[in-house]
């Protein structure tokens, strides 16, 4: 009977008809690869929009706050002053957008950086004395 009851309880995806995939969580019944692979396609249907999604979630801004920072910087990195060349590694022929920068401990957002600048400062740990180390052995080193 449990057996039977347990049986019932476990739909199959709508998708790939199978109940052989663990279920994705708040998915509806779809099993986790189906679920991974819709929110790959709307993802890539809808590249601005997950973007946007993504800062307001992670960084509490809204789309008209990132384009006013953006106009702001003349669409520049407020460290370099240089215009983004990376790019993205979802789309090889799209330019990377200027990453978001903000004080990991007070979550202020302090501008926006291109990609290089932005991994400098994270791979220091926005430590300001080490920066200024690294600036002195560069002048120092005579190159």
């Amino acid at each position: 009977m449990d057996k039977e009851l347990h049986e019932r309880k476990i739909k199959n995806c709508p998708v790939c008809k199978t109940t052989e995939h663990p279920k994705a969580e708040n998915k509806g019944h779809l099993c986790k690869p189906c679920a991974v692979k819709r929110a790959t396609d709307w993802y890539k249907a809808n590249p601005e929009r997950y973007f946007f999604n993504q800062i307001r979630a992670t960084y509490g801004i809204s789309k008209e706050q990132y384009l006013s920072l953006l106009l702001q910087q003349d669409n520049k990195c407020a460290i370099c002053g240089e215009s983004e060349t990376v790019t993205n590694h979802w789309k090889k022929n799209e330019t990377r957008r200027l990453a978001i920068d903000h004080c990991h401990d007070s979550g202020i957002i302090r501008g926006l950086l291109c990609y290089r600048c932005n991994t400098t400062l994270g791979s220091i740990g926005d430590n300001p004395d080490l920066l200024r180390n690294m600036a002195t052995y560069l002048e120092g080193s005579g190159t």
